[in-house]
């Protein structure tokens, strides 16, 4: 990149934060923090209003802005790129948000580069089936869910379980955004069970906030709350890998990736993320009890006292399983294979 591009960029990204430190402009062009200042003094020179504090940074002074400037055709070729992405892993309502802007991008483009974006968007594919939506939801929430992130805002959502079908509204602290499982969710107190839970965002029927805050320094942040997820399967594998040689194949499912455990070629076990809904349960090891059929399995356990922890759900290429919850508080899974173990 030479200086030119280099002192717009650099002004354009003084424009997106509040307080923007020199080592951030350093690490962002791979430059040193001599040369840091010396472009900071030339834009200065230029009249732009820079101001900057000591010990925290740089910043425009208010009510500056630069004008409007074209896209570079890499930048445009980028955000097509991504546009491809959006369309697969996103919602109804962030796909048209994403479409507007990109018709925005493309008005100020001179004809013969619009139409070579046009042409390109044909030459580019996502292999990626788009997850399945259950039917009766509106899809079109992810937009209104990030305008409430980091706002400490309490909200109230209607939600439907994936188990049980049933719509309960709750008051719940959101934390944040994840993409995992081939679905969006999001990760939040949830005030009704008094614990951290995860809410698949295709299965929310209403976001509205409440007007009420929270305090966030009493909650795990959405990096914490994620660590805590996965951190015991990560260290799983580590440890039996090593111990017994085990190798592992994952398999995404509907909300989560299990992990098959193979020693000689053969399928032996699994691993999986501890559920958000199972709150305080330890790491463990635990046995499947093969039934007929996990669903009627689960409904009776709930009839006679008991909680699903985990929603039946596919194993790809194995079967299909549940854990649930005794009414004395023990864990155990249940599960149905493809093809029936031979007695």
């Amino acid at each position: 990149m030479n200086r030119i591009d280099r002192l717009t960029a650099i002004l354009l990204q003084l424009q997106t934060k509040r307080i923007l430190t020199g080592k951030e402009i350093a690490e962002r062009y791979g430059i040193c923090l001599r040369t840091v200042y010396r472009d900071i003094r030339a834009l200065e020179d230029a009249g732009v209003p820079i101001g900057s504090e000591p010990g925290l940074g740089y910043f425009l002074a208010p009510g500056y802005h630069l004008p409007p400037v074209m896209f570079t055709n890499k930048e445009a070729r980028a955000l097509l790129l991504g546009g491809k992405l959006v369309e697969k892993f996103s919602d109804l309502a962030t796909n048209r948000h994403y479409a507007c802007a990109l018709d925005k991008i493309k008005a100020v483009m001179n004809e013969p580069e619009k139409e070579r974006l046009n042409t390109l968007s044909t030459h580019i594919q996502v292999l990626q089936h788009a997850p399945r939506q259950p039917d009766g939801f509106p899809h079109d929430l992810l937009p209104d869910i990030q305008g409430i992130l980091g706002r400490n805002q309490v909200i109230r959502i209607d939600y439907t379980s994936g188990y049980k079908a049933e719509t309960t509204r709750r008051a719940v602290e959101p934390l944040g955004l994840c993409f995992y499982a081939q679905h969006w969710h999001l990760l939040a107190f949830c005030r009704l069970r008094q614990d951290y839970r995860d809410f698949r965002v295709d299965r929310i029927r209403s976001v509205d906030p409440t007007g009420e805050t929270f305090d966030a320094f009493r909650r795990d942040n959405l990096s914490g709350l994620i660590v805590k997820m996965i951190r015991e399967s990560k260290a799983a594998k580590s440890f039996y890998g090593q111990l017994f040689g085990w190798t592992y194949e994952d398999a995404p499912m509907d909300d989560m990736t299990y992990t098959l455990v193979k020693a000689g070629g053969e399928e032996v076990a699994g691993i999986m993320p501890t559920p958000v809904e199972a709150g305080p349960m330890p790491p463990a090891w635990g046995v499947y009890v093969t039934v007929d059929d996990v669903d009627d399995a689960a409904e009776k356990a709930v009839a006679l006292g008991g909680k699903v922890l985990l929603p039946p759900q596919e194993i790809p290429e194995v079967g299909r399983f549940c854990v649930i919850g005794d009414p004395q508080g023990a864990f155990i899974s249940m599960i149905s294979y493809l093809v029936p173990i031979q007695k």
